[in-house]
């Protein structure tokens, strides 16, 4: 009796234990990191800098007279006394506005000023005349200097085969190269087959380190927020073949307000900047010089989301082309009593053999560079927001893109000016 009072006393001074049954290799929670999951272990490096660096007393499987088991977090975590602070960042870094800080566990934490790129884009030849505006010449430059030219072989780009996204085949890898999936960790992760990472949303490569997408799919209700951008594949498991970045920072629009269709677009940073080749390339904005004054009708959608109101979500990247409606028409569909549908900020669309259905969102109403120039890739007219319901014929809102607001807040942020010596 004597000696099991002691061990209980052992306990409660060398830290949390669990139960005293868990094995190596089973599941548990960290319980002084929030309870994120872990695994038994007889050691990891984070319980050597919890025991041995800081003095704080871990979280155990098992503990007796002889026998330690640990748990240890599946996923790299800080320890330290900023820990906290850092628990939502990725690979301890966090970026806020124009300073970045990272940090390992240990001091000195590092913050740095991030000064905005200053490498200005020439277009040469007959394009250099395009991009009039200089409002927006970066971002016309961009395009121009970053869009792929057809192969000397041929005079056409690659084919739009028209294929449904609810219900349709594949596209074509090199058809769409600024296409991006987004995802969330799998926080719910309960059986070891899982995946780790679930992918909620779309979006679209406008320049090295920026995604343009909604501002809805920054955060899911279930999973938390998008931490994940694929790019370079159409197979969403396809991770290997495709770059896969981290996300560092999200920026939603200053208008937006959460649950609601209004304002819906936002911008993503990358960790680290994408190569551009003929599997990923950004697309264009729609500026002056790449952009038509009036749009055309007949436009494109492309995501990895549902292929029917009540069907599983895509595993490969499927197309489809959609109809723009009059503005008269999308008033009819989206009543007062649902939302106040603008045409200034929004375009509305539906299609006899396509729609865009839940897991598309963000992703590009797009429409083919051609039409303005001889080179291919698109332009974006439209994020993918909100539909009552997915289906061929249904009608659905898209952030309209060439909004003179929205634009200027794009390029400011992608494209900044570079800030003057102080006399």
């Amino acid at each position: 009796m004597l000696k099991v009072v002691h061990v209980f006393l052992c306990l409660n001074l060398s830290g949390t234990l669990i139960s005293g049954q868990e094995e190596i290799g089973e599941p548990c929670e960290v319980e002084e990191a929030d309870n994120i999951p872990g695994t038994c272990k007889y050691t990891c490096e984070y319980v050597d800098r919890l025991i041995n660096e800081e003095k704080r007393k871990p979280t155990y499987c098992y503990l007796d007279n002889t026998i330690r088991i640990y748990c240890c977090p599946n996923e790299p975590h800080h320890t330290g006394v900023l820990a906290r602070a850092f628990i939502d960042s990725q690979k301890g870094k966090i970026t806020s506005k124009d300073i970045e800080c990272r940090y390992d566990g240990n001091f000195p934490m590092i913050c740095c000023k991030r000064e905005p790129i200053n490498n200005p884009i020439r277009v040469e030849g007959r394009f250099s005349a395009n991009c009039p505006d200089k409002s927006t010449q970066a971002a016309c430059a961009a395009c121009y200097a970053n869009a792929q030219p057809p192969p000397e072989e041929s005079t056409i780009c690659p084919q739009h085969t028209v294929l449904k996204i609810a219900g349709g085949g594949p596209a074509d890898i090199t058809e769409f190269p600024h296409m991006a999936i987004l995802g969330c960790r799998n926080r719910k992760k309960t059986n070891p087959n899982d995946q780790d990472i679930v992918w909620i949303g779309a979006g679209s490569l406008i320049s090295p380190t920026f995604v343009l997408t909604a501002a809805h799919v920054l955060y899911e209700n279930t999973y938390g927020k998008i931490e994940f951008a694929l790019l370079g594949a159409t197979n969403k498991t396809d991770i290997r073949s495709g770059i896969f970045r981290y996300i560092v920072r999200t920026i939603q629009h200053k208008l937006y307000v959460s649950g609601s269709h209004p304002n819906d677009i936002a911008l993503v940073e990358l960790d680290y900047e994408v190569i551009f080749s003929k599997f990923t390339r950004p697309a264009c904005l729609p500026v002056t010089g790449v952009a038509p004054d009036e749009l055309p009708n007949s436009m494109i959608i492309a995501g990895w989301g549902r292929i029917g109101q009540n069907a599983n979500t895509s595993m490969t990247l499927k197309q489809g082309a959609m109809n723009v409606l009059e503005a008269s028409e999308c008033r009819k569909y989206f009543k007062p009593n649902s939302f106040t549908w603008d045409p200034k900020t929004m375009l509305c669309g539906s299609s006899p053999t396509a729609d865009t259905c839940s897991g598309d969102s963000g992703g590009p109403l797009m429409v083919p560079l051609t039409m303005t120039s001889k080179h291919c890739g698109h332009f974006l007219a439209g994020i993918v927001s909100w539909g009552p319901v997915c289906g061929l014929n249904k009608v659905g809102s898209y952030t309209r893109v060439s909004n003179p607001e929205y634009l200027k807040w794009i390029i400011s942020t992608v494209w900044p000016e570079p800030k003057r010596a102080q006399p």
